[in-house]
Formats: structure tokens, C-alpha cells, sequence
């Protein structure tokens, strides 16, 4: 069964590394994992990039506010 994922994050730090851990271990990964990340700022992003170098089917959005 394939199936995308979508995550929303903002500061989440202190929880995303437990997150990913359990996606990635998951008998059936998605084919797509989209993570929005809504303005961290506590290196939330910096660790998921962690778990993208070797996994292409990790991406990340920066959500932009409108100004």
C-alpha cells in the first residue's frame, strides 16, 4: 500500500527525533513524507535533515508568511 504523509512542525525539537525514528521503522514507509515546518526556530528542521541525507523520500517545506 502506498501513501503519502504530510507533518506539520514549529518547534519541535525536543520531540521530531522520536517522530522520525518511528516513521522510519515502520513496516510500510510512505512513499512521500512531507514535512511543513511553520517557523521553527530551535533547530527542528536542522535535526530532520539529519534523516534526509540518505532517505529521498524525506522532503521539507518552509512555510512563508504573507506579508
Amino acid at each position: 500500500m502506498a501513501y503519502i504523509m504530510i507533518t506539520p512542525v514549529k518547534n519541535e525539537a525536543m520531540h521530531i527525533q522520536k517522530t522520525v525514528e518511528a516513521v522510519i521503522s515502520q513496516t510500510e514507509i510512505p512513499e512521500l513524507w512531507v514535512i511543513v515546518d511553520g517557523g521553527s526556530t530551535d533547530g527542528t528542521i536542522d535535526k530532520v535533515r539529519e534523516y534526509m541525507a540518505n532517505r529521498d523520500w524525506i522532503k521539507v517545506i518552509r512555510q512563508i508568511e504573507a506579508e
